[in-house]
């Protein structure tokens, strides 16, 4: 796919960075909202585990 297919969100704060594309017309849109939630409550569990 194109890069205009997609929409971009960017997120920095301290020294982290957050990218995340998502299809301008997702098929399953569910799927994709689960998906980006698991993933970054994967990423928040770790970083808590490392400053613990």
């Amino acid at each position: 796919m194109k890069q205009e297919d997609f929409r971009r969100l960017e997120r920095k704060q301290n020294d982290m960075n957050v990218t995340l594309e998502f299809p301008k017309k997702p098929e399953n849109e569910e799927n994709i909202k689960r998906e980006v939630k698991g993933i970054l409550s994967d990423i928040l569990q770790e970083h808590i585990t490392k400053i613990s």
